[in-house]
């Protein structure tokens, strides 16, 4: 759609109709601008299709955080192990490394139901620490046989997972 934009003299009525002045000349009118309607036209639409799409998005935003509010985890009821605490750590790490492994075992202990922890490193086991079955001997936790343990269920069902 097109408009066109006239300019005409004081004494023209009509801009499309050439009017007869005094001096009996007639004139008509001149064409100034040609306004392109339909450009604008469309780019008011593409506007305010962008503004319904970004209203769109942060309606959905908005419900998605609140279902995220609503959703409660469940609670874990912490279980106390049978056995005997246990904190046995390799002689041979450096303290820096010894530092590391105390920080994981309080930060998990911390923060998950994880009683107790056995790090295996090159078949050897560098740390056993928190629950541990109870020697009959004495009083003192039962030693980690890392080779046995490595051959067991549990350790070969995470080798496989690639976990």
């Amino acid at each position: 759609m097109h408009m066109n934009v006239y300019i005409s003299d004081p004494i023209c009525i009509s801009p499309y109709v050439p009017v007869k002045l005094r001096n009996n000349s007639c004139t008509k009118p001149m064409v100034v601008q040609r306004l392109d309607l339909s450009k604008s036209k469309a780019s008011v639409l593409t506007s305010s299709r962008a503004d319904l799409l970004t209203l769109g998005l942060a309606v959905t935003n908005i419900l998605t955080g609140l279902v995220w509010l609503s959703i409660r985890p469940k609670s874990i009821s912490v279980i106390s192990p049978l056995g005997v605490e246990c904190r046995r750590i390799y002689s041979h790490l450096p303290e820096s490394v010894v530092s590391k492994l105390l920080w994981v075992w309080e930060s998990l202990s911390d923060v998950t139901c994880c009683r107790s922890l056995i790090i295996v490193y090159d078949s050897q086991c560098i740390l056993q620490i928190g629950f541990a079955t109870k020697s009959s001997i004495g009083d003192e936790a039962v030693a980690v046989d890392a080779n046995k343990l490595m051959q067991g269920s549990l350790y070969q069902g995470v080798i496989k997972s690639g976990a």
